[in-house]
């Protein structure tokens, strides 16, 4: 992230409050997902996948229903097109999200929106929308980083998954899967 587009997107607020207000924004819905991203995980192993292609999901994909339902298809040796074309259903939702933000992402550089896009989820875009009710503007930083720490959690409770579904039998039985309800 470039720093001068961001010391512009931060204008009076200190990029150290507004890094702290993000991330504080974010953790409850990012501590409430840590026992999903455990699921996704531990799935990923059961399913045949390593440990390695487990966590590139998380990384790569970061869609947790995606990834669930990707994995699962997956096991069943579903072959990849219908795999793709269920992860689109899932996420599609982000195209509505996108179009939310459309006025005020046009106007950024490429590497912003792609940023942004990659970042978008469902819990990114309800702290986004409500920080720009909030401020009566957009701040590209600071959804940025609402997304980043949630992409670090994310990833962390992937690891986390992958970790216990190696060492702890009758993971699957512990009731992590509510986690997807609650989330």
């Amino acid at each position: 992230m470039p720093s001068a587009t961001l010391s512009q997107s931060v204008g009076a607020e200190s990029t150290r409050a507004l890094w702290w207000r993000a991330s504080i924004d974010i953790l409850p819905l990012s501590v409430s997902v840590i026992p999903w991203g455990i699921l996704c995980g531990a799935l990923a192993l059961q399913v045949g996948l390593s440990p390695l292609q487990a966590q590139l999901m998380s990384l790569l994909v970061y869609a947790g229903a995606a990834q669930l339902s990707a994995t699962t298809l997956f096991g069943a040796g579903t072959p990849l097109l219908p795999i793709m074309g269920s992860t689109f259903v899932i996420t599609s939702q982000h195209l509505l999200y996108g179009f939310t933000f459309r006025r005020d992402v046009l106007p950024l550089s490429l590497r912003w929106r792609a940023s942004l896009a990659f970042f978008l989820t469902d819990e990114m875009f309800a702290v986004a929308l409500k920080d720009r009710e909030r401020s009566g503007r957009f701040d590209p930083a600071y959804a940025l980083i609402a997304g980043f720490v949630f992409y670090l959690f994310w990833n962390a409770a992937t690891l986390l998954g992958i970790a216990a579904g190696q060492y702890i039998d009758g993971l699957d039985q512990m009731g992590l899967d509510f986690a997807i309800a609650a989330t």
